[in-house]
């Protein structure tokens, strides 16, 4: 879904880029937004969550690379950018998933028969 939103031609409103919401521009909300599940789409969910991030980080960057090939789309630093502190929230939001889930094993009772 990312590439194809990221290569395929989108005519967006000027509107569009005038909607701040939480202060941030509306496009780059969007980026933000686009890029959080990628830490959540985690094959081996809880293991090895930094080379995930860092596999995020380089499709972000790819993302705009292949962007700035295509003759209807451009490269913009702070899409890179965006892109990025989606990947990084997602990250953030595994880490949370990863300490819950450690202190509910924690928890568990288990009762020998």
């Amino acid at each position: 879904m990312i590439t194809l939103i990221g290569t395929f031609p989108i005519n967006m409103s000027k509107e569009f880029f005038d909607i701040y919401p939480l202060g941030i521009r509306g496009d780059y909300f969007f980026h933000i937004l686009l890029f959080i599940p990628w830490m959540l789409l985690n094959p081996k969910k809880y293991h090895h969550l930094i080379n995930w991030l860092v596999q995020g980080f380089c499709f972000a960057i790819l993302i705009e690379g292949v962007q700035s090939l295509i003759a209807y789309r451009m490269f913009f630093w702070f899409d890179l950018l965006a892109n990025c502190v989606g990947v990084f929230i997602g990250y953030l939001i595994m880490l949370v998933a990863k300490s819950i889930h450690q202190h509910r094993k924690k928890k568990r009772v288990y009762i020998n028969r």
